[in-house]
Parts: C-alpha cells; sequence; structure tokens
C-alpha cells in the first residue's frame, strides 16, 4: 500500500520585495512512500530537499501536482486540502522534525515531547512516562527533563525535536537532517530510533546526507537536482 504519493510537485516562491520577482524552488520527481519503507533525499543545496518535506507536511503550498496521503481509511489530497484536514493529517498521521526546534518558552522539555502523545489520547501518565523513555534512549539525562530546551546545545536540541516525532503513532515521519548538529556517537542513537520507527512499520521520508548513514537505513534514495528547482 502506497502511504504517500507525489505528482508533478513545483512550487515557486514570489520575493514581494524584489518587484514581484517569482524563483522557482521544486521541481520535484514523481515518487511513491509505502507503508514500512524508508527513503532518503538527495542533491545539492537549493534543489528543494526542505521545501518538498514543507509541501507534504503543509507548510507551504504548491503552484500544482497532488500530493495523496493515506489518511484516516481514506485518500487526502494534502495539496488542496483545507487547514483543518491538515490538522488532523499532522495529529493522525504525519510527523515532522525541522532542523530547528521551535518551542514555547518555559515549558519544560517532557511536556513538549509528551504533547503529540497526548493529542492522540494517551493519558498524563502514559505520555509522559513514554516521552522519559524517549529522552533517556537519546542521551538526555533525566536533569534535564523539567528544564525547557531554550539552553540547550543544538545538538540536544536536536534530539529532542526527533524525540518529539517519534513518540506518536504517526504512521508517516518527516526528517530534515536529523543528525546534522550531531557527533557520531548521538547520531547512532537517532538512527537506531529511526530504524525501530521503521520496524514498527512506519514509513520515513528525509533528508541525510551522509552515504553511510543512507545505506544502513533508507530502502532508496530520491535525488533532486539543482537543475530541477531552476529549469
Amino acid at each position: 500500500m502506497n502511504l504517500l504519493e507525489v505528482e508533478s510537485l513545483e512550487k515557486t516562491f514570489t520575493l514581494h520585495l524584489r518587484g514581484g520577482q517569482r524563483l522557482p524552488t521544486l521541481r520535484a520527481p514523481d515518487f511513491q512512500l509505502q507503508a514500512g519503507e524508508c527513503v532518503a533525499l538527495r542533491g545539492p543545496s537549493g534543489a528543494g530537499k526542505s521545501t518538498l518535506l514543507r509541501c507534504v507536511f503543509g507548510s507551504y503550498r504548491v503552484d500544482s501536482g497532488s500530493i495523496y496521503l493515506h489518511h484516516q481509511q481514506q485518500c487526502l489530497e494534502l495539496s488542496r486540502a483545507d487547514s483543518r484536514s491538515i490538522l488532523d493529517a499532522r495529529r493522525w498521521s504525519m510527523a515532522y522534525a525541522s532542523q530547528f526546534l521551535r518551542v514555547i518558552p518555559r515549558v519544560s522539555t517532557l511536556a513538549i515531547v509528551a504533547e503529540p502523545a497526548l493529542l492522540q489520547g494517551k493519558s498524563d501518565t502514559e505520555a509522559a512516562a513514554r516521552a522519559r523513555e524517549l529522552l533517556l534512549r537519546l542521551n538526555i539525562p533525566l536533569a534535564l527533563h523539567h528544564l525547557p530546551p531554550a539552553s540547550f546545545s543544538g545538538g540536544e536540541q536536536q534530539r529532542v525535536n526527533v524525540a518529539r516525532t517519534l513518540i506518536g503513532t504517526h504512521p508517516l515521519l518527516l526528517l530534515d537532517e536529523p543528525t546534522a548538529s550531531l557527533d557520531p556517537a548521538n547520531a547512532a542513537l537517532i538512527l537506531a530510533e529511526i530504524r525501530r520507527a521503521k520496524e514498527n512499520g512506519r514509513s520515513i521520508l528525509l533528508i541525510l546526507h551522509d552515504p553511510q548513514q543512507i545505506r544502513k537505513l533508507a530502502d532508496r534514495e530520491l535525488i533532486l537536482a539543482a537543475g530541477d528547482a531552476c529549469s
């Protein structure tokens, strides 16, 4: 079963401070993502890899093309869905980790990670226990769980971000360079958790640059060329 299908997808940004100049950013090849499959996006900077993830997540509206998501036993066309449908898909069917953790100040790390599980109906106790387990596995010590992550290192924030993305039961995970700011030991922890999610049948679309990491984790690669965005 295809969990995600992308067809003829294009995205252009309008530079209003440059007289309305239009900047082609993404022209993605058609692809499908099956349940339990991991696909790695590859390509040079500017090819539109992060833009593609944001289009799937609904953060960017596309100019043309279609994005189909298997959501709640139905096919949801994300490229034309209204805001309520996109929010429902984010609650139940897809989770996204950007390169940067954006959170409400003064909210504890444990609460930030537990929130998606709470939205899916887990009890406070169950969500907190799951969040604590994930954070410890990702080398975030217990002493930091009650603190807001704003003062954490970049690598710690990235691990918190990934933990928040993994905690729910979303069948589709969108991960933008999840190991980019990490040392090899902590990168290995992240990759192990992503592999665990894949083994549990979740589908993963992610951006990775390390060929060795891709060989260990991804079933296949999807190449975006710089010319795809600029031609």
